[in-house]
């Protein structure tokens, strides 16, 4: 069910209104008074689903912090997680994982509080950060995630030797053909 609810957060983007500026006459030449009242009427509401977003999420890692305890949860040592019954390395992860989520909802609720003092609205720096949260939430997404950053180092070394490859060619073919008049010789 949270991964449907931070599916819903993710996609609610796609119907938040463009922020109105109140210095653009090309947003005032385009759109009228009236639609831009809706549009902030608009972005009120979908902020208020936000922030019932954000206290379930809250209320998800508030209970998870209780039933695994708080210094299970936050201990430096990871012990064998309870709900999960996983092993001591990958309960580590667990544990890590779990505190990217507090993290991220305690950004969200941020991020809310400072949209929701404002009357025009604010630039939303967490909106970028809802696909993390779901990342979090979701085994597969996680097990993707930590096999593309393992996989940067390699990606990294690929990218750079076919940097070298590539610019040895280039100044090997610059050295090679710069004595011909091929161009000269072709226009009459």
């Amino acid at each position: 069910m949270m991964q449907a609810l931070a599916i819903f957060h993710l996609m609610l983007a796609l119907w938040e209104p463009p922020r109105a500026l109140p210095n653009s006459a090309q947003y005032h030449d385009s759109i009228s008074r009236h639609a831009l009242t809706g549009a902030a009427s608009t972005a009120q509401q979908l902020l208020g689903l936000e922030l019932v977003l954000v206290l379930l999420f809250m209320l998800d890692v508030f209970l998870e912090v209780y039933a695994l305890g708080f210094n299970a949860f936050f201990g430096v040592n990871a012990p064998p997680r309870v709900l999960e019954n996983k092993g001591r390395s990958n309960a580590l992860q667990a544990k890590l994982w779990g505190q990217a989520r507090l993290i991220l909802v305690i950004v969200f609720f941020a991020d809310i509080c400072a949209a929701l003092d404002k009357p025009n609205g604010s630039p939303r720096f967490s909106r970028p950060l809802r696909p993390l949260y779901l990342i979090c939430l979701s085994e597969t997404l996680k097990r993707w995630s930590i096999l593309l950053f393992h996989l940067m180092a390699q990606l990294r070394d690929v990218a750079l030797g076919t940097g070298i490859f590539l610019g040895l060619f280039s100044l090997l073919g610059l050295i090679l053909f710069s004595e011909t008049n091929y161009y000269s010789a072709s226009i009459p």
